[in-house]
Parts: structure tokens; C-alpha cells; sequence
């Protein structure tokens, strides 16, 4: 069976995440050609989903931090 959108962009979205984990803070190259090119398809722009994810991520963040308190 085909992979649809939703399953690339979850993918990309936790592969985004863990760039961001990693240290990786500056839209610019944060994504590869082929995923701008993916995100630019289903009509998202790279830093739409570049700030969901910094978003996202310190949300979590800070849910981790609260329960090791």
C-alpha cells in the first residue's frame, strides 16, 4: 500500500523534532530538498512547520520538565 501524506508528514514531523532536539535551530537548511519539496505539495511552507515544531517541542519540553520536578 502507498504512503499517504499524513503518514510522510508524521514522519517528517518526527524526524523534524529530533533534528531539533538535536541542536538544529535555524530554519535554514533544516530540511532537505526532497522535504521542501514534499511540504511545498501538500501546501505547507518550510517555516510553517519549522515553528510547529520548535513550538512543539519546548511544549514538551517543559510537560518533561514539570513531571521530574
Amino acid at each position: 500500500m502507498e504512503e499517504d501524506w499524513n503518514d510522510t508528514f508524521y514522519d517528517l514531523f518526527r524526524e523534524a523534532v529530533g533534528r531539533y532536539h538535536e541542536g538544529h535551530r535555524n530554519v535554514d537548511g533544516f530540511f532537505t530538498d526532497q522535504e521542501i519539496i514534499f511540504l511545498s505539495s501538500i501546501g505547507c511552507r518550510t517555516r510553517e512547520l519549522f515553528d510547529f515544531v520548535a513550538v512543539s517541542y519546548t511544549h514538551l519540553r517543559a510537560h518533561e520538565t514539570e513531571l521530574h520536578l
